[in-house]
């Protein structure tokens, strides 16, 4: 622990501030803070307030967190730590066993979603929040104190005078504060230095994987057993911000203190959120007839797949207020912050009322497209969220199988409402036998892709003096966009190789067999095409080992002086993707709904003898288990059996190529929530996302050479067609 100079609180050795008073703290002669002005300031007699100036926040503040979260339940012991095999260390020798019936096998691990990175841009503004906190918190910066003035709200009626929310001068005040004014904005001058949430942060990213973050009882009651005792809003934000990346906005900075200008009053817990001030309301983009009717659509689902989550949470009255929710770039649905007033009503009640009062400042056109939702609810005993899952379902199931009969050549524009409203009227005089009475088989909201982006690095490792992987990438898109919608046609080749034979030869392997690939497919997948089919994949694999094979044999090598590679492979064409591969080279798939899925299974001999029933120990127990079954060059195509998928996508999702540079010892599994999460936020450039993989792998393995491909797709409602 690090005791704070000033205070005396105990802290995490990887805090940089004491969470208590916000003294900068030093660990070690590796990690000391350079000194500065303010930090001379901050180790003096008495830590000043960091709030002294800003009086205008005692205005109104949130209702105060549900009581049931003080309660702390008994803190969960983390997850032990098996120790790991040690990878087989003949990896790189060409010597392979033979395997048969070999199968690709799909497993699901119980992951929990993802959170983008808490760190903004350094020109980011910080909207400033007050949630009410208890008058004992530890993270209370100094004794209440009756002589505050009200100074910021003369500072700020000066035209052109500079203040700082707190003493430091760290966050400068962006708006004007005048008395009554509950939130302001500010920037942070000094963005790349840790803030009183770092710490909180990093503990909670460690942690999500043995903690589940619906059960929000149990995670604050574990998260406030922590030295520092962080208040319950504040896990609030972090936790969800791991669950629901985009939705909930990041918290950048907090505090606890007294409200300048209250001589009487109750601390406050001082938080700086992402800005969303800026965005436009839900309301707002429910009255945009640029909006299509599927998005609302869409949107109405999201609130009530959120519902429960944010009710676990006690603030699910954040769904509640058409003004708190906003919709990011990309048609993104978001909060701007988080409410904690309790709600009285069932999640299915407060929804549809809040989408009734949207719905009645919408045009007509819009209130006559959704109007078999509302003749449906009257209809049917609607009890609970999953009744309303299936109204908002069976409405579009009944939009899609029943179109408009509309003909561009037939059909004036003037006539469009008239025939609107034939429509409808007589679809809902006869809702029966369209199936929105009478229970009908539910209906996924189609998405079609907006954005497809890939990127792929390699790395030689700490250990390895020459790398011998290899990974080719080869995108091809073509985007429509128009005032009514977008369309984005992609396709692309994704081919990873991890060579081995010794000397150079590794390296030749790896990449002839990507760039034979390559040739391959631009001859055997014209543009325009549908995915191969499995059998030409598997040719195009047999040409690839074929290539190599040949090379060894004029080369008259054998045994582990043949070269050879291993292979993964896929192929996308829309959502649609065509995964291959061959060796114990991997590949990965992230979604929200499922977590981090290995679509592969590596072709070695544990593999083997587990498909034949031996017990995973035992398997593993031999010291030959990592010795590969499969590659390509060794040997010829008679003794080679790519395993081949198809998969669709229907919803975000990141596939990552990856070397056992990287994968070995469970490097990706126990990292999911620090840096597999964050890639699928989409404020994260790719690119950064690859390089923290590759930074993860070398201090996580290092002894191999790392490799990884990302493809990173965003799929939105697509709709826009049927209304």
């Amino acid at each position: 622990m690090l005791v704070c100079p000033q205070c005396q609180h105990k802290n995490l050795d990887i805090s940089k501030f004491c969470s208590r008073c916000g003294t900068p703290l030093q660990n070690s002669a590796s990690d000391t803070l350079t000194p500065t002005p303010e930090a001379d300031q901050a180790n003096g007699d008495t830590f000043p307030w960091s709030i002294d100036q800003l009086d205008p926040l005692k205005a109104t503040v949130p209702p105060t967190v549900i009581s049931a979260y003080q309660d702390k339940q008994e803190e969960t012991s983390p997850r032990d730590n098996a120790s790991l095999i040690n990878k087989y260390s003949g990896d790189d020798d060409v010597t392979l066993i033979p395997e048969h019936d070999s199968q690709i096998r799909s497993g699901t691990s119980n992951l929990t979603t993802p959170a983008s990175p808490d760190v903004g841009p350094v020109t980011t503004a910080w909207t400033v929040v007050l949630y009410p906190c208890e008058a004992n918190s530890p993270w209370l910066s100094c004794p209440e104190r009756g002589d505050i003035m009200q100074q910021l709200e003369q500072e700020t009626a000066q035209k052109g005078a500079i203040t700082y929310l707190d003493a430091q001068k760290r966050y400068r005040c962006l708006t004007s504060f005048t008395h009554g004014i509950s939130t302001g904005r500010v920037v942070d001058e000094t963005p790349q230095a840790p803030t009183r949430v770092s710490t909180l942060h990093q503990v909670l990213a460690t942690e999500a994987e043995v903690l589940d973050l619906g059960d929000a009882a149990s995670v604050i009651a574990k998260l406030q057993a922590l030295p520092s005792q962080p208040p319950p809003v504040m896990i609030s934000y972090l936790s969800l911000r791991l669950a629901q990346s985009d939705f909930i906005p990041r918290l950048h900075d907090a505090w606890v203190d007294y409200v300048t200008g209250q001589l009487d009053s109750e601390p406050q817990q001082i938080l700086l959120l992402e800005d969303r001030t800026e965005l436009p309301s839900l309301w707002q983009a429910w009255q945009d007839e640029q909006i299509d009717h599927g998005q609302l659509l869409a949107w109405m689902e999201e609130m009530t797949d959120l519902w429960p989550l944010l009710q676990a949470w006690g603030c699910a009255a954040s769904l509640l207020d058409d003004s708190n929710l906003c919709v990011l770039p990309d048609n993104v649905l978001a909060l701007r912050q988080l409410s904690f007033t309790p709600v009285a009503e069932p999640g299915h009640i407060a929804l549809v009322k809040l989408w009734k009062q949207l719905f009645a400042a919408a045009a007509p056109p819009r209130q006559q497209a959704f109007s078999p939702l509302w003749i449906a609810l009257q209809a049917k005993d609607v009890q609970d969220l999953s009744d309303l899952q299936q109204l908002l379902q069976q409405l579009w199931e009944t939009l899609q199988s029943d179109l408009l009969p509309l003909e561009e050549d037939e059909t004036e524009v003037g006539d469009f409402p008239t025939l609107l409203d034939s429509h409808w009227q007589t679809n809902l005089s006869q809702l029966e036998a369209l199936g929105i009475i009478e229970d009908a088989p539910t209906a996924v909201l189609p998405k079609q892709l907006v954005q497809l982006e890939a990127f792929g690095l390699t790395d030689t490792g700490r250990q390895r003096h020459h790398n011998e992987d290899f990974f080719l990438i080869e995108n091809h898109q073509h985007y429509c966009g128009t005032s009514i919608g977008q369309k984005l046609q992609a396709r692309g080749v994704y081919v990873l190789c991890d060579g081995m034979g010794g000397h150079a030869q590794g390296e030749v392997a790896s990449s002839l067999a990507a760039k034979t690939l390559f040739h391959y497919f631009q001859n055997h997948w014209p543009l325009g095409e549908p995915l191969p089919e499995d059998e030409v994949i598997r040719e195009g694999i047999f040409a690839a080992n074929q290539a190599i094979y040949d090379i060894n044999e004029n080369q008259q090598t054998s045994g582990s002086s043949r070269m050879g590679t291993t292979l993964v492979l896929a192929l996308a064409d829309n959502q649609q993707f065509c995964l291959a591969h061959v060796g114990d080279s991997r590949l990965y798939r992230y979604t929200r709904r499922q977590g981090l899925e290995q679509l592969t299974v590596d072709h070695e001999v544990g593999q083997r003898d587990i498909k034949r029933g031996v017990e995973p120990e035992i398997a593993y127990a031999r010291p030959d288990a990592y010795q590969l079954t499969q590659a390509l060059g060794p040997r010829g195509r008679e003794f080679l059996s790519p395993d081949i998928l198809t998969v669709d996508v229907s919803d975000d999702s990141l596939f990552l190529l990856c070397s056992d540079g990287l994968t070995d010892n469970h490097c990706l599994e126990a990292h999911v929530e620090s840096h597999i999460a964050p890639m699928l936020g989409f404020d994260l450039p790719l690119a950064k996302g690859v390089r923290s993989l590759i930074s993860l792998g070398n201090e996580h393995n290092g002894h191999d050479n790392l490799t990884v491909v990302a493809i990173r797709m965003k799929l939105r409602s697509e709709l826009d067609s049927i209304f």
